[in-house]
Formats: structure tokens, C-alpha cells, sequence
């Protein structure tokens, strides 16, 4: 019924937009006219169509428009006072298609008017590297266009595919080796909060694909961005609103070789889980919810009746299941449909955009295994790790992500304009885990075996409002002003993560099996269930203005002022609830039964006393998660941007910025106030019009987390340890030095050559305390001496042209490969009880997450004719640290995996475009080891399967 219902809404959109452009007989021109030398548009410039009288002015984002025109070949001119003339050739205009034309104009009045030719390669990609050439700092981008070629639904997958970039865990970014603290994410300029409570790294597939036009990496710092990263800042930009109605509508579905049709370990769960939300079911019963309720103990209920019902309410309360089942894995889908145009309103234009997606997918974790090993002699003496678990385990996950952009753009003649961006992403998680396996360090018999399940919810979101302003004044010597206020909320809901965990050993009695089971809570966790809530508020406001001058030899150049203030707030809560048992209620191997009514709170009295079954009881500390952490920044800068001659630009200024940051909870507090001052000093040499050498310097910083300076400890559910808090960090300060030489052969092509070295002081590492008496550890967080990062990252895209030398075929390649080291003090403590182990161990290590390099290669097809694309995407990263080991044992390294993706894409005809992709083709093991002494221990692998998808999408 649900598959009717939207087959019905898709062909009625179909049919009413097909009404709508019924008849269109005119086009549209439109573009942007430049400055060539440094790429900033040029407001009040004039584009003409030759031998008419249609004239448009260039508008405050340099862009101009030009709408009306018959179906025919033109020729535009561009002009203005101070600039030469660029006429343009054989512009093509059809019937119901807007057609972009670009103008650079360069300043010199006196010279002849330049004439080009239109070229076919007018394109989203070739924009991108022009808007690189003539950019301040040195950045890498992806377009919508590529974005789409590589079959990717999140900008987490898009990324991956950026020049020194990676994602681990599926969504967190790491640019040039450095992740979390290192790198900024922001949603058209504005820094995202995070959802994360663990993490500072804004979790990247929240964004569908459908509301993405481009993804840029900034990675050398200007004075007018933040000063808080230095791997990069990853700026997201959505879809501008269009320059004529359009409308787009797609279907999709996919297959999983691992999850689909095939045992899927699941659980259920509410109504609304198809929407990323849970309706309540998880939710803490209602009883709980009562500020004065105080849970009775176990010994304090059994010989007080009043008490005695409030307990068997309580433990009642709960949703009884404990344990996951299997089905068939669903088949994968999704839809995303986008509407836009422009209007006339009272004089001016007024443009909008809305779009809306939904996807949702099943995954598994096939074959997965899971290990822990610790050295127990000195490594001297030891010729093995020695086994702490070994476990094999099944997982399935139900993956619901959805979000929509609306956008309203409202310009007040050429020289000013409002807008507002309003972003809703939503994203559910469902994960069922079961773990059975040996646990030998507990079990001396190794005929016990330990299991575990794991039910967990993520519910996660983002809510921004972005309110923006662009003002131009040339009576004011072309002073431009800029500013942007923004709202961001985010949460990260886990209601009712359930824990269960028992062992048991099958021995022979009189001939027959016989399994005896067992809840030791001296070993683990009795059966819990946590409730944990993350909500993080942002307030961003940022002015900026600018205003142009001629230097001494007649060059334009630039000054920069700005103001910006950034204020986070974050409110972190976690409940945990176990259940205890009475003797007259044994688990006997079935979760449904043991966890059922009849064996849940008040059994009975017997005159004498009450007797429960398993009874709801606070956990030690069960609250002692809770912290609010706030953070504020305030910051002033100052840039000028100068040619030092025909060749040379400089790029010079500070950005001052001072922090005030707090975390608590009810016992104790983590502080933060610094004024600190940020240079930048860049300059860029234009070896040619096609090419330009960059050299950088600033300084950055990198302020420590709320999760990191929050003075509690906190349970990663099964065998991950203990994570504290530690109060006592500083923020660590960063030299960021950078070289590039870049070369534009053609439109859409470039060459580059990278280096970088940056320099760490007081760098933030995760460490141990080898002091915590427990088997997995625990682990805090440290500020170390210092750190270095360098690397060299190359990069190309270019068109084959020996492969086919007509306009229609058009084969091309893109490529970029990174070459990165790091060195990290190892803190004080741990290299301490290190060299007791192994007296010759290194004092150093590489940053945890860190790659030594990262290769993506990309091979293209494009038939301009028949309307085919076809593109195949290859990616591969170097061993990274997932982990660190103690004591000499080795590191924890994910090894490399092969990624191989396809994607094949058939326009049929009246809108219809017909796409498959298919990704993973290698299904290569995800597999984490530890190597002593030429010897490999498993520490986890997996698979995730080949995914097949097919998608129709229409576009009158």
C-alpha cells in the first residue's frame, strides 16, 4: 500500500509538471562575470546579447541573468568602466533550458576586446576548480556532479573522495591524518554543533546527497575563518535556488549481497521507526518520570509492602524484550524529490528552493569476529600474545536517514539581497549485536563460553535556521557588506539500550548434554539498561566588510575586518537501570521467558517476607554521567589582500579570539579562558593564467572537547573499557605550513602537488591508566609535549582526449593520492610502565586514525549524444591505529580494503534518467590486527557486502 501510494504522488507530479512546461518555446542565459585576478565577482557589471536590446547587470553575488530569449545562437558581450571587454560566440540557446555562460574580465580598459567561442565542458566540476585557482587558501572540492557520478547518498561518502581526506567509522571525517578535534565541519560557512558525545567531529552522512551542490576542504587558514582546526575545515553547501522552474523527482531501490534476503538480526521496535524516530516504546516508563520517585532497594522491598508494589511497578514498566530475532533482510530504498524557481516580487527577485529526501537501509556485519590479546612477560621474553576473548558475533542494523532544505533568496535590486536557509536532517539507528565466544582469562574450562546481546537505538538530528545578508554600496568606494546569523540544535537520543549478558558450559551426564547457565556479576555487567540524551544548542553570528583600494601600481586589492560569535551549549544525561535476581528465578537459556511477567518484580509473600523475581534497581553511580558544558567564542580579525605585482598576491592578517568554556557536573568542573592571536601569511605567484605557486603559513588551535574535559566516567558497552574525563586539558596551538603548485590545463582539468608540515604544541592524545585495576583498562585523555604532521598529496583530473577526438565521447580521469607521517609523544605515564615491558620501545607513535596514504582513482565516460555516463571509482587507504596497545603490546591497525564502485546512468528521454551503481564490488574484509613478532592476532573482521541500487528519477 505504502509502494502505491508513492508510485501514485510520482506520476502526479510527473503529469502536473509536465503541464507546467507545456509550450515553452524561450531560454534562458545566465552566469557570472569575474575578476580575473583574484575571482571575486564584479558587481554592476553589464552583459548584452548582440543586436538586441536584452541587457542584465551583474548582481551582488556576481551573477547575472538574462531570460526570454528565442531558441537560437547569440553573442554576448560583457563590459565594465575600468575592464576589458569579453565578447563570447556561438552561444546556443534552447527552449525551456537556461544555458551558463562565465565572463573573467581582466583590469585593463585599454586593451582589445578578447573574443571566445563557447565550449562544450560548461559543468558544476569546472566551476569548482575555478573558483580553486582563484581562491585565498588552499582548498579541495567535490561537485554535485561528481558527487552523483560516484553513486554517493551522504556527504560522509562524498568526502572520501577528497584529496587527503577519510572517513572513519562511516562518518567521521579525518583530513590530512587528523580527525575530531582537528577538523571543522560547516553547513554553508557556519561551524555545525555536534551530536556526538564522545565526539567533536560533526557526523557527516546526517546530510543526505540530495541537498548537497558542493563539498569544499579548506586546509590553510585565512584570518576570516575559524581559528579551530587544522587538518581542515569541510564546508558543505546546499543547492542554491535556480534561475527557472525545475523539478526533480527520484525512486531508488538497492540490494545487499549481506543483508538482504538473508537471516537479519533485528528487534522490534516502535511504529515510527521507519521515520528515525522512536514513538515512545524505548522511552522511560512513565512511573520514572516522577522527580520524587525513589526506586526501592531489593532488601528494603521485601518486608515493606508499600515498597514492595512500587518496585513490582517499576520493574514492570519496561519493555520485556532482552534479545534480538532474525527475518529476511528487507530490500533498501529511497526517494528524494526538489522544487525550485524564481518570481518577480514588487520589482525584484525573489528565488526559492525546497527539497526532500528518505532513505533507508539494512546492514550487517558478515563472518564478524572479535578478539582482545594483552602481553603478559616483557617483550624480550614473550613470543606471543596471550588470548583475553575471542568471540564471533552477528549484527544487523536499520538504517533511516532523511532531511530537507528549504531556501528563500530575496534580492533588492543588484546591490542587496536577504535570504534564509532553514536544514532538517533526521537519522535512526536500530542495531541488534549477539556475541558468543571463549573468554579464557575468566574460564580456565574451555567448554564456557560467554554471550552478550545488545539492543540499541540511536535517534539523531540536525535543526538549523541560517538568516543571511549580502549589501553592496559603491557610493561608499565599494564597500561590501556580509553577515550571517545562525540557530543550530542538535541531539543524539539512545532510549533503552539494553544490555544482556550470561555464560554457561555444556558438560555429559549420564550420557546426555547437559547445559547449566549463569549470571556472574563479579565478572561482568548484570542486565542493564542505559538511557542517554545529548542536546547541543548553537548561536553563530558573523559581520564581515570589505573594502577595495588601488595600491601603487594601479592593482586592485583588498581589506578584510570582521566580528564573530560562536556560543555552544550542551546538556548531556545518563540513567542506567540493572536488573537483579532472587534465587527462586534462574536463567535457564531462554531471554523471552526469563525476562517475561511471571518472572519480573513481586512474586509473592510468604507471610513473613516478599520475594521477587528480577527486580529494576539504579546502578551504582547511575547518574554520575550527567554534565552541561558551554562554550564561548568571540573573535576579531583584520586581512588585506594585495598584488605585489602582476604575478604576485599577498594574503596577510590576525584573527584574535577568545574562549571562555566550561563543563561540570554536580562535583566537579573543567575550565577554559584564552585570548590567543592568529597570524596568516600567505602568498600566491601566478606562473601563467593556467597555473599558480602557493606558499602558507598560520596558526591554529584545537580546544579540547566537552566529552574530553568532563569530569566523569562513562561505560562503552561490551569490552571497550571505561572512558574518564579529565578536567585538566588546555587547548593545543598548531604551525601550519603549506606548499602547492596547481595547474589548470583545460576547463574541469587540473594538476597539483602538495606539501605540508604542521607542528603541534600540548597536543590533546588518548591514553591509559595503567593504574585502573580492569581487564580492557581505562582510558583517558592527555596533553603530551608536541606532535608533527607532514605529508605530500598529488592530485589530477584530465580529459583523454587520444581515446576520442570528437566533442561527443568524452573519456576523463581523476586521480589524487596522499602521502602522510605523524609523530606523537607517547604520554609520560604509559611510556613509563611501556619501557618497563620493552626498554628500547619508541617514545613516540603515530596519531591514532592516521593513514600513511590514501589513493583515489576515478575513470569516466560521457556520451554528450546518446545522453550516457558511466564512471568507475576505485579508493584504498594505509594502515591507521585503531587502537593503541599498552604495555609493548602492539597497536590495533585496520588494515587496508579495497573500494571498487560502478556507476551507470541512461537518460530515456521526456525528464527520465535511469541510474545503477553498484558498490563495494571487492566486498574486501574489514580486518583489525595486532603483529608481535611476525606474528598477525585478529583483533575484529567483517564484511559488508556488494550493494547493487537501481533508480529512475524524472527532471522536466
Amino acid at each position: 500500500m505504502n509502494t502505491f501510494k508513492v508510485s501514485v504522488c510520482f506520476f502526479s507530479v510527473i503529469l502536473l509538471t509536465s503541464v507546467y512546461n507545456f509550450g515553452q518555446t524561450i531560454g534562458t542565459v545566465a552566469g557570472g562575470v569575474y575578476d580575473k585576478d583574484n575571482g571575486e565577482g564584479l558587481i554592476g557589471a553589464i552583459v548584452r546579447v548582440e543586436g538586441t536590446d536584452r541587457v542584465a547587470f551583474v548582481d551582488i553575488n556576481g551573477k547575472y541573468e538574462i531570460r526570454g530569449l528565442a531558441a537560437g545562437t547569440y553573442t554576448l558581450i560583457a563590459t565594465m568602466d575600468g575592464f576589458s571587454t569579453v565578447t563570447v560566440n556561438d552561444v546556443e540557446v534552447k527552449a525551456g533550458e537556461v544555458k551558463n555562460i562565465d565572463f573573467e574580465l581582466g583590469i585593463d580598459a585599454m586593451q582589445e576586446s578578447i573574443v571566445v567561442t563557447a565550449t562544450l565542458l560548461e559543468n558544476s566540476e569546472a566551476g569548482l576548480l575555478k573558483h580553486r585557482q582563484k581562491s585565498n587558501a588552499i582548498s579541495d572540492a567535490i561537485s554535485i556532479e561528481e558527487i552523483s557520478r560516484a553513486g554517493g547518498s551522504t556527504a560522509a561518502d562524498a568526502v572520501a573522495k577528497i584529496t587527503g581526506a577519510s572517513v572513519v567509522g562511516g562518518k567521521y571525517v579525518f583530513i590530512r591524518g587528523l580527525g575530531d578535534r582537528y577538523t571543522s565541519t560547516h553547513l554553508n560557512g557556519v561551524e555545525m554543533p555536534t551530536a556526538d558525545p564522545d565526539s567533536n567531529a560533526f557526523q557527516a552522512d546526517l546530510f543526505p546527497s540530495s541537498v548537497l551542490d558542493n563539498i569544499v576542504t579548506v586546509k590553510s587558514f585565512t584570518p576570516d575563518k575559524p581559528g579551530n582546526f587544522s587538518g581542515g575545515i569541510v564546508d558543505v553547501g546546499t543547492k542554491d535556488y535556480p534561475t527557472r522552474f525545475t523539478m526533480n523527482v527520484s525512486m531508488s531501490t538497492s540490494f545487499n549481497s549481506a543483508a538482504t534476503g538473508d537471516d537479519f538480526l533485528f528487534y522490534e521496535g516502535g511504529g515510527t521507526d521507519w521515520l528515525g524516530r522512536d514513538d515512545g516504546l524505548r522511552g522511560l516508563p512513565e512511573i520514572l518520570q516522577d522527580p520524587n520517585l525513589e526506586i526501592p532497594t531489593l532488601i528494603e522491598a521485601r518486608r515493606d509492602n508499600e515498597k514492595a508494589m512500587i518496585l513490582d511497578q517499576v520493574s514492570k514498566a519496561f519493555e520485556p524484550v532482552m534479545s534480538s530475532e532474525t527475518k529476511n533482510g528487507p530490500i533498501n530504498r529511497g526517494f528524494s524529490v526538489s522544487i525550485g524557481d524564481q518570481r518577480d516580487l514588487w520589482g525584484n527577485r525573489l528565488g526559492f528552493l525546497a527539497t526532500l529526501s528518505y532513505k533507508r537501509d539494512f546492514a550487517v556485519k558478515d563472518g564478524w569476529r572479535t578478539a582482545r590479546w594483552k602481553l603478559t612477560e616483557d617483550v624480550s621474553d614473550a613470543d606471543t600474545l596471550i588470548n583475553q576473548s575471542d568471540f564471533t558475533g552477528q549484527n544487523g542494523e536499520d538504517q533511516v536517514n532523511w532531511g530537507g532544505l528549504a531556501m528563500i533568496n530575496y534580492a533588492v535590486g543588484a546591490n542587496h539581497q536577504v535570504g534564509l536557509n532553514y536544514v532538517y536532517t533526521q537519522s535512526g539507528e536500530s542495531s541488534s549485536q549477539y556475541f558468543i565466544g571463549a573468554w579464557p582469562e575468566q574460564f580456565q574450562d574451555d567448554r564456557t563460553l560467554l554471550e552478550s546481546r545488545i539492543l540499541k537505538y540511536t535517534e539523531r538530528n540536525l535543526d538549523s535556521i541560517q538568516l543571511r545578508g549580502d549589501h553592496f554600496f559603491p557610493e561608499m568606494g565599494d564597500l561590501k557588506l556580509e553577515w550571517r546569523a545562525a540557530v543550530s540544535s542538535t541531539s543524539q537520543d539512545e532510549p533503552d539500550t539494553r544490555i544482556f549478558t550470561d555464560h554457561f558450559i555444556t558438560r555429559e551426564i549420564n550420557g546426555e548434554p547437559n547445559t547449566s547457565y549463569s549470571i556472574a556479576r563479579s565478572l561482568y555487567n548484570d542486565p542493564a539498561r542505559y538511557f542517554r540524551n545529548l542536546e547541543e544548542d548553537s548561536d553563530v553570528y558573523h559581520l564581515d566588510a570589505s573594502l577595495p583600494f588601488n595600491q601603487w601600481n594601479g592593482l586592485r586589492g583588498k581589506i578584510k575586518l570582521g566580528y564573530a560569535f560562536d556560543k555552544k551549549e550542551r546538556d548531556f544525561t545518563e540513567i542506567r537501570f540493572e536488573y537483579i535476581s532472587e534465587s527462586n528465578v534462574r536463567y535457564q537459556g531462554d531471554p523471552a521467558s526469563f525476562f517475561d511477567r511471571e518472572n519480573v518484580g513481586l512474586l509473592g509473600n510468604n507471610g513473613r517476607r516478599n520475594f521477587f523475581g528480577n527486580v529494576i534497581q539504579l546502578a551504582p553511580d547511575a547518574r554520575g554521567g550527567n554534565y552541561r558544558g558551554e562554550s564561548e567564542v568571540q573573535a576579531f580579525y583584520a586581512m588585506l589582500e594585495t598584488p605585489l605585482s602582476d604575478k604576485l598576491r599577498m594574503i596577510a592578517g590576525a584573527r584574535v579570539e577568545r574562549a571562555d568554556f566550561l563543563v561540570s557536573n554536580d562535583d566537579t568542573a573543567g575550565e577554559l579562558d584564552d585570548n590567543d592571536t592568529l597570524p596568516s601569511l600567505h602568498f600566491i605567484y601566478e606562473l601563467s593564467d593556467r597555473a599558480n605557486l602557493r606558499l602558507s603559513y598560520g596558526r591554529t588551535l584545537a580546544r579540547p572537547t566537552f566529552r574530553e574535559k568532563a569530569p566523569y566516567a562513562s561505560f562503552d558497552f561490551i569490552a571497550d573499557g571505561i572512558f574518564q574525563g579529565n578536567p585538566n586539558l588546555q587547548r593545543t596551538l598548531i604551525d601550519n605550513y603549506d606548499f602547492r603548485w596547481e595547474m589548470f590545463p583545460n576547463a574541469g582539468e587540473i594538476l597539483a602537488v602538495s606539501v605540508f608540515y604542521k607542528s603541534l604544541e600540548n597536543p590533546i592524545e588518548r591514553a591509559f591508566n595503567i593504574r585502573f585495576a580492569s581487564e580492557f583498562g581505562e582510558r583517558t585523555f592527555l596533553n603530551v609535549e608536541e606532535a608533527t604532521v607532514y605529508g605530500l598529496e598529488l592530485e589530477g583530473r584530465k580529459r583523454l582526449n587520444f581515446l576520442s577526438a570528437d566533442a561527443v565521447n568524452v573519456f576523463s580521469v581523476s586521480g589524487n593520492v596522499s602521502f602522510i607521517e605523524s609523530e606523537v609523544d607517547i604520554p609520560p605515564e604509559e611510556l613509563a610502565f611501556l619501557l618497563l615491558r620493552d626498554p628500547e620501545a619508541s617514545t613516540a607513535r603515530k596519531l591514532q586514525g592516521q593513514s600513511p596514504y590514501l589513493v583515489n582513482v576515478g575513470f569516466n565516460y560521457d556520451n554528450f549524444e546518446t545522453n550516457t555516463s558511466a564512471s568507475l571509482f576505485y579508493n584504498v587507504f594505509g594502515p591507521r591505529i585503531e587502537e593503541v596497545g599498552i604495555g609493548g603490546a602492539p597497536n590495533a591497525e585496520e588494515q587496508p580494503r579495497d573500494l571498487l564502485d560502478f556507476s551507470l546512468s541512461q537518460h530515456l528521454g521526456r525528464g527520465l534518467t535511469l541510474k545503477f551503481v553498484a558498490k563495494n564490488l571487492l566486498d574486501a574484509e574489514v580486518e583489525i590486527l595486532q603483529s608481535f613478532k611476525g606474528q598477525d592476532f585478529l583483533r575484529s573482521s567483517y564484511q559488508t557486502g556488494r550493494s547493487f541500487s537501481l533508480s529512475v528519477s524524472y527532471k522536466p
